[in-house]
């Protein structure tokens, strides 16, 4: 009973730390089972995994059916130390099924899934329906803050995805239906500030991927069609900047290929390099220059 407290308080404290929206996303899959089953007296051990010093490594508990058969119900590991390593709810499947293939077995999670560190601190909380992930993953510190959690349903991340950095800020924000992006996929700097913002559609970035410096200004934008890079009429494909908002480099690009005149600039706004593309390639005059615009080196291609 103690432990499944220790384990409620987690997720409850983890997952509010969301939002209340956020909350409602990341647990609108519900699990089989909310908790691990309790170990009953009946059940009967078997130790499958031993150490040198002879201590249980794995131990999986067996139940018996309504048929008179054995079944694995449960499976616990261990750390060297003595400590409980994992603790995982076992279901018998047959070959049919979906996971039998991932794990090469017919014995698969089912339930609730944890794993604790050696000191003993939660490490991760998964759910399974007959061993595929179907619930919210969780990866939490040392302190009990989440690291990650991520939604799933059978067996594919969908819904909402985060993660955070040690002291509890998101680092990462991120959609996925039945296994591919989709949406905004958004990271953030420790500081809170958004770091980029890339969209997807059907796990291909598609349209304006945009990055900021840390103190908030404009890093770059870059501009997708289809998962590759591509300018439209009036912007090149990729503009890069400063931290104090000046142009560092303009790049066109046609359907992931360079194309066009590629160029980078001194802080003071003069072109520092330049070199056309064609199809790709390099070709034509290659110059570049020094602060004062100077041409200090040239050279020229042909296709590469």
């Amino acid at each position: 009973m103690k432990l499944r407290l220790i384990i409620t308080g987690l997720m409850l404290a983890s997952l509010l730390t969301l939002g209340a929206q956020e909350f409602t996303q990341v647990e609108s899959i519900a699990p089989v089972a909310a908790e691990l089953k309790p170990r009953l007296p009946e059940w009967r051990p078997k130790i499958v995994e031993r150490f040198a010093d002879g201590n249980p490594a794995i131990v999986l508990f067996y139940e018996e059916a309504d048929n008179g058969e054995s079944n694995p119900t449960k499976r616990m590991s261990f750390h060297q130390t003595g400590r409980t390593k994992e603790e995982t709810d076992l279901i018998v499947i047959t070959k049919d099924d979906p996971a039998f293939k991932l794990w090469d077995s017919n014995i698969v999670p089912h339930g609730v899934s944890i794993q604790f560190d050696e000191n003993g601190p939660i490490k991760s909380i998964r759910y399974y329906d007959k061993g595929l992930l179907h619930g919210t993953l969780g990866v939490f510190y040392s302190d009990g803050k989440p690291e990650q959690t991520c939604s799933y349903s059978q067996g594919q991340k969908h819904g909402k995805a985060y993660s955070f950095y040690e002291d509890g800020t998101k680092s990462e924000d991120a959609t996925y239906a039945e296994g591919l992006l989709e949406g905004d996929f958004i990271r953030y700097f420790p500081n809170g500030n958004k770091c980029s913002v890339t969209q997807y559609v059907n796990d291909v970035a598609e349209g304006k991927m945009m990055e900021w410096h840390e103190n908030g200004a404009i890093k770059s934008t870059q501009n997708y069609v289809h998962g590759k890079l591509h300018s439209d009429a009036n912007n090149p494909a990729c503009i890069s900047y400063n931290d104090d908002r000046g142009i560092v480099e303009m790049r066109d690009f046609n359907q992931g290929e360079p194309t066009g005149i590629h160029i980078t600039y001194h802080n003071n706004g003069r072109e520092s390099y330049k070199t056309p593309y064609y199809e790709g390639k390099k070709h034509g005059k290659e110059q570049f220059f020094d602060v004062d615009g100077t041409v200090i080196g040239e050279g020229k291609y042909e296709k590469g």
